[in-house]
């Protein structure tokens, strides 16, 4: 009588490593996930703060690029920038400022270059 040999289906290493780095990845993912649930909504407001990152001569006057940059997790939308260089006055709206994040853009000023100051005066909360 022959003996019927019966060859045993076993999972390759290679798929026992894949699934296992998968499960690592997901895990990873799910913890950063948490911890960015738990710490991201923390913050009530934005904290805007608007600063020239400089000045550069076009046709007809001076363009101040400016950096507003949020120091909290809060998303701002609609941010109102006003710069004023002595009796002239400009403003910017920026669309988006991500939390922990910066955006950048221009107030047009006829005169030239001198002490400028910069508030930010408004935003939305998207």
């Amino acid at each position: 009588m022959a003996r019927a040999r019966h060859k045993q289906d076993s999972i390759p290493a290679l798929e026992w490593i894949s699934a296992a780095l998968g499960l690592l990845v997901l895990l990873a993912m799910i913890a950063v996930l948490g911890l960015e649930m738990r710490q991201g909504g923390s913050d009530d407001v934005p904290l805007l703060e608007a600063r020239v990152e400089g000045v550069v001569p076009v046709r007809g006057g001076y363009v101040v690029r400016i950096v507003v940059a949020n120091g909290s997790g809060q998303t701002a939308a609609v941010v109102q920038v006003e710069g004023k260089l002595g009796e002239e006055t400009a403003s910017a709206t920026l669309d988006y400022v991500p939390g922990h994040s910066e955006a950048r853009g221009g107030l047009m000023f006829k005169a030239g270059p001198g002490p400028i100051e910069l508030r930010v005066t408004g935003y939305e909360l998207p």
